[in-house]
């Protein structure tokens, strides 16, 4: 803009400048002719400038003039004002002039003026939405705005210039009844003739194209200095919108009238101060009332509510409250002239004007009586269907629509998320981003773009997070989430249940260690099969049937007995082809036996190897059961036992060989002892005559050695008695009976009873049980222990506590005392027979009462063994079976007859 001014400026000045000079060069050209007249033709020059471009370019013109009047063309030339005549003149041309500038510079800026705002009126009628034209008394076209063009469809030049009856002839007016209108009705014409403004409303229909337009015509008069109407101004309003929209409105009208009128809806209007002006048919026909009976009166006079004094003054309130702009809503019981009742949903709304105020009410209704019982009845459904999510042990939820989950508002979520998690169901309703505190931290991005995934995808899918329960617990959760669609298939809200999976991942845990626990033990058990020096077998079928189903058999087989694992397998008669038919049978029939029982079994017999050679053969195995207990297999393992079956047989022959041997022993050592006796008892016998006759003559050496002879018979004596006792007990063949300990004790007590007088000894006791045993036997048992607490006592009291206690399927008997007591060392050595740890002189005895008493306890199936402390006295312990079955024991080896 600012360079358009430049070059405004510019030509404006430069204009002048080149008049002057064209002034200049044309006034030497002709100065011989032109005289005085020189100076007209710098005015021509100084009056174009003006024209051309204002003041100030024409008096720039009117200086140059001046100056070059006076240096080039009067004289004397070259000089400037040097005569007062020019100067005068040049006053004159310069008055002249100036003032000439000033009128074209006026006139310059008016006709702009006049342009400019011209300018603006096209603008402003060309932007308003109605049609301008002017016209003259004649009809001849002045002016059309581009909005007229655009109504008429016509270009404006074909328009400006132009004459009515032009437009008479394409176009016919109409009334809104259809009826043609002349031309001359229209309104110009009233307006050139009345000098007032006049309007139309009509239609104008194309005669070609036959299109019509529906107009309005506002024509307005344009006077002229003497008041005569000189100008008529159009404004052509297109209404064809409006007139369309006018009918469309007439028609909704109609059409929301018959609508209204058969609405199950009870519609009404009435005024602010409660009176019934229009109410529709179903409202009618719904309180079995008349037109007349509702129309023109108050609303809380109709019939249906005066009944109830609480209900008419409920609706009297309601029609205050909505006069003063409320809208009142709520559920009313209203009574036909039938005697029936109805529940209506009853709603006044009021009706505001342009200024706020409530120009009418809107009184409406709903029959609900059907409605509330359906509703009864599915809030009652609804109350089930919560107990039953609230009964599922996950936490069933209805979300929004946003897939994130951090934006997700509970619409519903089962109780089961308190017990789950802890957290109140308040805060999950109330806070749409609560999953966000939730889930774990670590695991959010990816529930999220799981979850996002399900819900672009539409498909359920299980989303695997964490949770933080309310206590700090974490929860392994897993959800299942699905999309709830519309009609038309677009996502509307969420749905799912999160489930609890703590245990499950701990039991999928400890499945997956078990996994590997079972594939460690059977990879195991693989190898410790491997090099099981044995056949382990798994067999599939009972022992009854011919045909043996092999599952499995290991590879020993082949080291063993020279067979491949599938010939077992593969041949379910191999177990009888290679076993003797008398081992096949008695087999058969000791694992049927076992297989009937369900119970683990041996099995000896013999097969023949692929070499031909008899292989003895030990079976272990055990049966197999389903979940019911049915047996339906075996599994086991078969053991060589050739080696052990010549070893057993050379064992055997050497135990008989031992036990003759034995026996053979055990009677000499008896008929020994007992055929010593009767010399011994010579020789003593004699000694003592001897000492009788001749005692008085030996001297003292004679009397020292007659006594070492006594004694020794003595002692050989008592050891051989100790010998027979020995053996008596290694050949008893006593029956057992029930023993009373106590009795035995006191009897005990009473044999022993003058050494117990002589040493003063104190014995104590705890209450003895009974036993299976032999009375003898255990009477010679406790005297032996007994006897030997007396006997090494050393220098104190002897202090003796027999004492018994339950051990398990044993009595344990106790008997302590104060004596010398043993050295460590000693207490294995002292129950062999003859061994003695003090000499003769110190304590007697033969060294055998220990050995009997291990060989009796040894007998009733007990045990024997001693504690001690030397100087602070020995305690010996044996144990006797509670329950013991009644028997005789053996003469030969002491073991019973049934093998025990």
């Amino acid at each position: 803009m600012a360079r358009n001014t430049h070059e405004s400026l510019l030509y404006r000045f430069g204009f002048s400048v080149l008049a002057c000079l064209v002034a200049l060069a044309l006034t030497a050209a002709l100065e011989g002719i032109m005289g005085e007249a020189r100076f007209f033709v710098f005015f021509a020059a100084v009056v174009f400038s003006a024209w051309q471009g204002g003041f100030l370019p024409g008096l720039l013109c009117a200086a140059l003039s001046i100056l070059m009047l006076d240096y080039f063309l009067l004289e004397p030339r070259g000089e400037i004002f040097t005569t007062p005549l020019h100067i005068v003149q040049f006053f004159v041309f310069a008055l002249v002039t100036g003032l000439v500038s000033w009128l074209e510079d006026r006139r310059y800026r008016s006709e702009r003026t006049a342009n400019e705002l011209k300018s603006e009126l096209e603008v402003i009628f060309n932007a308003v939405n109605e049609g301008i034209t002017v016209q003259d008394p004649d009809g001849t076209v002045r002016y059309v705005n581009e909005t007229f063009s655009r109504i008429i469809g016509q270009p404006i030049h074909t328009m400006v210039g132009g004459l009515i009856g032009q437009f008479q002839q394409r176009y016919e007016v109409f009334n809104e009844a259809g009826e043609i209108i002349g031309y001359a009705a229209m309104p110009r014409h009233r307006v050139f003739a009345t000098g007032q403004s006049s309007e139309l409303h009509f239609g104008l229909r194309d005669r070609q194209t036959r299109d019509e337009r529906w107009l309005n015509l506002k024509t307005s008069p344009v006077f002229d200095d003497k008041g005569k109407v000189r100008l008529a101004v159009n404004v052509v309003e297109d209404i064809t919108e409006k007139q369309r929209t006018e009918k469309q409105r007439q028609a909704t009208e109609q059409r929301l009238r018959k609508v209204l009128d058969n609405l199950a809806a009870f519609v009404g209007v009435m005024t602010p101060d409660g009176i019934l002006l229009e109410i529709n048919r179903s409202a009618l026909q719904a309180s079995q009332l008349k037109p007349e009976e509702v129309l023109g009166k108050p609303l809380a006079s109709l019939p249906v509510w005066t009944y109830d004094a609480d209900i008419q003054a409920s609706v009297e309130d309601a029609v205050k409250r909505a006069a003063a702009g409320e809208t009142v809503r709520h559920d009313i019981q209203v009574k036909l002239p039938s005697g029936d009742f109805l529940i209506i949903d009853f709603m006044i709304a009021p009706v505001l004007d342009s200024d706020g105020r409530v120009e009418f009410l809107i009184p409406s209704g709903i029959d609900i009586t059907s409605r509330l019982d359906l509703t009864n009845r599915l809030k009652a459904q609804q109350r089930r269907m919560e107990d039953i999510l609230n009964s599922i042990p996950g936490i069933v939820y209805e979300g929004t629509s946003a897939p994130d989950l951090g934006q997700q508002h509970m619409q519903y979520i089962s109780q089961y998320a308190e017990q789950m998690l802890g957290y109140p169901m308040k805060v999950w309703r109330e806070s749409p981003n609560f999953w966000r505190q939730v889930v774990h931290p670590e695991d959010w991005e990816a529930a999220v773009e799981r979850v996002s995934a399900n819900f672009r995808d539409k498909k359920p899918g299980p989303v695997a997070f964490r949770c933080i329960a309310s206590d700090g617990r974490t929860v392994q959760a897993e959800a299942y989430n699905g999309v709830i669609t519309d009609l038309n298939g677009q996502p509307t809200g969420t749905c799912g249940i999160v489930l609890d999976v703590t245990e499950r991942r701990r039991q999928e845990a400890e499945i997956r260690r078990l996994n590997l626990l079972i594939n460690y033990q059977r990879d195991r058990l693989e190898r410790m099969i491997s090099n099981v020096p044995g056949i382990v077998f798994e067999g599939l079928t009972t022992p009854a049937v011919e045909e043996q189903s092999t599952a499995f058999m290991s590879a020993y087989t082949v080291k063993m007995l020279g067979y491949r694992p599938e010939e077992w397998i593969n041949d379910p008669e191999f177990w009888q082809k290679i076993m003797p038919p008398e081992d096949w049978k008695s087999s058969q029939e000791q694992a049927l036996e076992i297989w009937e029982h369900g119970e683990s079994g041996v099995i000896p017999f013999r097969c023949t190897a692929s070499d031909g050679r008899l292989v003895h053969i030990e079976a272990h195995f055990s049966v197999i059961r389903d979940e019911e207990g049915k047996s339906v297999g075996l599994v086991g393992v078969m053991m060589d036992v050739t080696e052990r079956r010549r070893i057993e047989q050379d064992l055997a022959q050497y135990a008989e060989e031992l036990r003759r041997s034995n026996e053979e022993l055990e009677q000499f050592a008896y008929v020994a002892s007992h055929d010593l006796q009767e010399p011994l008892r010579m020789v003593t016998s004699y000694l003592q005559l001897i000492e009788q006759r001749y005692g008085e003559t030996l001297d003292k050496d004679g009397k020292e050695f007659f006594a070492f002879a006594i004694d020794g018979a003595t002692r050989m004596k008592v050891l051989i008695n100790d010998l027979l006792a020995y053996s008596r007990i290694q050949r008893s063949a006593a029956e057992l009976e029930t023993v009373n300990m106590d009795e035995v004790l006191e009897q005990v007590l009473h044999n022993l009873q003058l050494r117990i007088e002589d040493t003063c000894a104190v014995i104590t006791r705890d209450p003895l049980p009974e036993v299976t045993a032999n009375r003898v036997q255990m009477i010679q048992l406790l005297q032996n222990l007994i006897s030997n607490a007396l006997k090494f006592r050393g220098d104190r009291t002897p202090e003796i506590h027999v004492g018994v206690q339950r051990d398990g399927a044993n009595w344990h008997f106790t008997v302590r005392d104060n004596g010398i007591g043993i050295e460590s060392e000693y207490l294995e050595r002292i129950f062999v027979i003859f061994q003695r740890l003090h000499s003769r002189g110190q304590y007697p005895g033969t060294g055998i009462g220990l050995a009997i008493s291990k060989k009796i306890v040894d007998k009733h199936d007990g045990a024997i063994h001693a504690e001690s402390t030397p100087g602070e006295g020995s305690t010996f312990h044996f144990t006797l079976p509670i329950q013991r079955t009644y028997r005789r024991i053996s003469h030969a080896t002491g073991s019973d007859p049934s093998g025990r």
